[in-house]
């Protein structure tokens, strides 16, 4: 079955490439699994560790990228519906300030550190900013009526480089323990806090064939057996949906493939009537709250991104200054602008924004989101004008104002005081 690409508001198909997409077959994961266990079941030989009783888990794995341009961006990834890794290198003293270096090709390039933080400290303010997406309550396993032992989303912190640590890898946990022992965010820690020896592969199951002797990392299975055991009490494993909800995917995917990365809602409502057979309007808004909740959409208003690296790269655009040979002449001076004040004018804005509003693109629907990541804060410098502030543009107050003293006709001071010890990342603009 084909179905348009993209329709225009009137409802006819547009002259957008057809999407081909047979709705009577599910997705290609799904069909390998069941033949997997039908064969299984059948006692033909199959390359799976599933057993009868066993369902198949699907994992999909996010490696945030640890610059320091890209922290901003990682909020639009996080996700309560999700277990995280926070990874530090043990061959590195806790209380030594933090060298971050990216590799590009076979070089290590050092990042900057602009607020001298430790390795402990940049591990810690990881952990404070996962908290700061918690649950305002503790949730519960609904099939168990149980509390849960740990605060959702659960953490794993893993020191990696045991092999060569700076110190013995079960004092420097030791330190780590004992500087999170007390704090909010401990409640999500999960226990034991690993330490891997990175340089040894993992136990690979004999074949038969070859040497079996190969290295084998206890604490590498220890870990992967207590992620196992974690995810099986999070309360959204084991959910079942429709499987005419797997089309969805489907449409997703080939959209994608089509180079179209957004979508209005209304667009995105036709394709799961016509394609995935939903015409109720509950089910669909409860479909599009699940994909946007799993990381496969990002919705917002009336606005459906279909890849999140293309919102990311849309975010960047407007908030990183580019060289002086790529900036045309009449918009030079709003770039001058953002990276002399950090502010941010409408006209800019329009100007960025132009080719995307003219493909449909809701301009407020993306500023609001980049309001709620932090990436820009609304100001309004007069009641007629409207501009935004460019946290990562902004500078460093200057000494002046930082040595100003209160009198004693000024307003009374207020202190805002972070808890979990570090400003997350979720509100660093407020």
């Amino acid at each position: 079955m084909q179905y348009p690409v993209a329709f225009d508001p009137s409802g006819n198909a547009s002259k957008e490439p057809a999407l081909a997409i047979d709705a009577t077959l599910p997705p290609e994961d799904f069909t390998k699994n069941v033949d997997q266990y039908w064969n299984y079941l059948r006692g033909r030989p199959v390359k799976s560790d599933i057993e009868k009783d066993d369902s198949v888990v699907s994992v999909d794995l996010w490696d945030f990228a640890g610059q320091h341009l890209y922290y901003a961006s990682h909020p639009v990834f996080f996700s309560s519906r999700a277990l995280y890794l926070l990874v530090c290198n043990l061959s590195k003293p806790l209380n030594a300030t933090a060298q971050p270096c990216a590799r590009q090709g076979i070089h290590d390039v050092f990042l900057e550190n602009p607020n001298g933080e430790t390795n402990l400290e940049n591990l810690l303010s990881w952990l404070a900013t996962v908290h700061s997406i918690t649950q305002t309550r503790e949730e519960t396993v609904e099939s168990t009526e149980k509390t849960l032992p740990y605060l959702r989303p659960p953490v794993f912190i893993v020191g990696t480089h045991a092999d060569k640590p700076f110190e013995d890898a079960a004092v420097m946990k030791s330190q780590i323990e004992k500087i999170i022992s007390g704090k909010e965010y401990v409640r999500q820690v999960i226990r034991p806090l690993f330490s891997i020896d990175n340089t040894r592969g993992h136990s690979q199951p004999s074949t038969g064939h070859g040497n079996t002797d190969m290295p084998r990392n206890d604490e590498i299975e220890a870990l992967r057996n207590r992620i196992m055991e974690v995810l099986k009490q999070e309360p959204y494993m084991g959910e079942k949906i429709p499987i005419k909800w797997l089309n969805f995917e489907k449409v997703i995917e080939a959209l994608v493939a089509e180079h179209i990365y957004h979508m209005n809602l209304e667009q995105l409502q036709r394709y799961a009537r016509e394609v995935c057979f939903i015409d109720d309007e509950d089910e669909f808004t409860t479909l599009v709250d699940f994909y946007h909740d799993s990381g496969l959409i990002i919705k917002h208003c009336s606005t459906v991104v279909l890849k999140a690296q293309w919102l990311i790269d849309l975010f960047k655009q407007l908030i990183t200054i580019p060289p002086f040979h790529k900036t045309d002449p009449v918009n030079s001076k709003y770039w001058r602008e953002v990276e002399t004040t950090g502010v941010l004018s409408m006209e800019l804005v329009d100007h960025v924004f132009y080719k995307f509003i003219q493909e449909g693109l809701v301009k407020e629907d993306i500023l609001d989101m980049m309001e709620r990541f932090g990436l820009i804060a609304k100001f309004s410098p007069s009641p007629t004008v409207l501009k935004y502030f460019v946290p990562a543009q902004l500078k460093s107050s200057p000494k002046s104002l930082c040595d100003v003293e209160p009198s004693s006709h000024d307003p009374c001071p207020m202190y805002v005081h972070f808890v979990v010890g570090f400003v997350p990342l979720l509100a660093a603009c407020f």
